[in-house]
């Protein structure tokens, strides 16, 4: 509870150190800024240092719910940067206090914003968050025998990746089905409750997680492979946090095909410059950064340049914690400012892991009309290989 976190939050020593990317991480001012809400909306409220006061404050009673003390709360999209920033200096966790602010807005009745309680209500109704009818989770699969099939492997495909972004659970099961991997998908998949955590609803998400794990485990699977960022995160690092134990090994897909990436059969050579952004959910929250790198580096022909905010400092693409949902403006803001600095790179496309950043991207290229391809790395190793 955030009370828990009181003294934490005081010690915050509003150094702002959680502004800006450390200088010797970066080349330019340009893209020096670390914390999309804050470096958006200028108020230090907006950054952790303000909202690390927030939270002590009430902690300590003096501060009362306001509209605005809302939208500073969840203007935020859960990037995890203040931690990566704040670890160099005290060690203090910012993100982990400000779900437990959430959390608290919620219990005490005062959030989440309408927006987020719209897709809990369809997460009740539906079993996913964007008011689809469950029996279409699984339009996309062709193989329709992969249904609860026992299997050692199953595949998660997550709400934004079945509803939002099928070409990817294409791709992943292509690529499944040429590396000759006996794998299964669950006809009763329910959303992995990340969007739930993320705003503070946690009795729901309970529900979601005990189900979830329960079927797995049902089906007597070694492993659980992922292809959306946020499963994978809730899964890995939120479900023990609940206490919600399981017997298998969750794994990115990424992180399961690199272990092997080496043997790899590719069509051709494509000679082309690409750019990785690092989604916030598989890098700074689990620290995933070389994996995908590997599997590009092993594509003949391809040429990664960076970013020059990457890895733990990589720019969040602005669509996490409900902020899509909510600040659909914010989240496109966002994106673009990401964009920006792909293209300063010169690369021709701008891949990444994680189904809710390619479409939140995809979709601020093709709203501004840029020439910069935007595509989820297991579509495009899919489109490479051999098989």
């Amino acid at each position: 509870m955030l009370l828990d976190y009181r003294d934490d939050a005081a010690r915050c020593g509003k150094c702002s150190i959680c502004k800006i990317v450390l200088p010797v991480e970066v080349k330019s001012a340009r893209f020096s800024p670390i914390c999309p809400s804050g470096t958006r909306f200028h108020f230090d409220a907006y950054y952790a240092s303000g909202k690390m006061e927030i939270a002590r404050a009430i902690c300590d009673g003096e501060l009362e719910y306001t509209e605005r003390l809302l939208h500073i709360l969840y203007a935020c999209t859960g990037c995890g940067a203040c931690n990566t920033q704040c670890y160099y200096v005290k060690e203090l966790r910012p993100l982990e206090i400000f779900e437990e602010l959430k959390s608290k807005v919620v219990k005490d009745g005062f959030g989440p914003l309408p927006e987020h309680t719209k897709f809990k209500e369809s997460i009740e109704k539906n079993n996913n968050p964007y008011h689809e009818p469950q029996d279409k989770r699984f339009q996309w699969l062709k193989d329709k025998s992969a249904i609860n099939k026992k299997a050692d492997v199953v595949y998660f495909v997550g709400c934004t990746t079945a509803y939002r972004t099928n070409e990817i659970a294409e791709a992943v099961t292509s690529i499944l089905r040429k590396l000759n991997i006996n794998y299964s998908v669950l006809f009763d998949e329910w959303c992995c409750g990340s969007p739930l955590l993320r705003t503070g609803q946690r009795d729901l998400a309970m529900k979601v997680m005990q189900h979830n794990v329960k079927i797995i485990e049902d089906l007597g699977a070694d492993k659980v492979i992922f292809s959306c960022a946020g499963c994978y995160r809730a899964f890995k690092e939120d479900y023990p946090k609940f206490g919600i134990e399981y017997s298998f090994k969750p794994l990115h897909l990424i992180e399961y095909l690199a272990e092997f990436s080496d043997s790899f059969k590719f069509i051709e050579n494509i000679n082309e410059i690409v750019t990785y952004h690092d989604p916030c959910h598989l890098g700074r929250h689990l620290g995933i950064y070389d994996a995908p790198r590997k599997i590009l580096k092993n594509i003949p022909g391809i040429k990664l340049i960076e970013m020059e905010r990457n890895k733990e400092f990589a720019w969040c693409c602005g669509a996490g914690s409900g902020v899509k949902a909510a600040f659909s403006d914010f989240a496109a803001w966002a994106a673009l400012e990401r964009i920006e600095e792909a293209k300063a790179t010169g690369a021709q496309t701008l891949i990444s892991c994680c189904p809710f950043c390619k479409h939140n991207l995809e979709e601020a290229i093709k709203n501004e009309g840029l020439n910069l391809r935007m595509i989820d790395l297991v579509e495009y190793l899919d489109n490479l290989m051999e098989g």
